[in-house]
């Protein structure tokens, strides 16, 4: 049972963290800004990933607390998707219904993931 656990959360951790990745790559090439810059951009956002590990680990098994870092988590990630990814890849019309279906698809498969991990 652990071992399902550490793999399941590995697998999640390597999902998000490689999107994420994408994102913000995505739009600090956008901002076009100096090297300085993009380099404290970039030191920032790999110093809060051990910071995350650490405030998740402290906070034990209050669910109250899980929760709330668990909903800024989700919540921040959405608004990230939902207002630079998806609305910069529907904008142009070339490849948008197999972009659509790909953006379905994925939806479903993170849904059956998750649903295989809680039975």
């Amino acid at each position: 049972m652990l071992f399902r656990s550490v793999v399941s959360l590995g697998f999640c951790f390597l999902m998000h963290k490689s999107l994420e990745s994408l994102c913000i790559g995505q739009v600090l090439k956008q901002a076009g800004l100096n090297s300085f810059a993009y380099l404290t951009m970039l030191l920032v956002f790999v110093s809060f990933c051990p910071l995350g590990i650490l405030v998740g680990s402290f906070s034990g098994s209050n669910g109250m607390i899980k929760g709330l870092f668990l909903g800024i988590c989700v919540g921040s990630l959405m608004y990230q998707c939902i207002s630079e990814t998806l609305v910069q890849e529907f904008t142009f019309t070339s490849q948008r219904y197999s972009k659509f279906l790909t953006f379905i698809g994925g939806a479903a498969l993170i849904c059956l993931i998750a649903c295989v991990i809680h039975i």
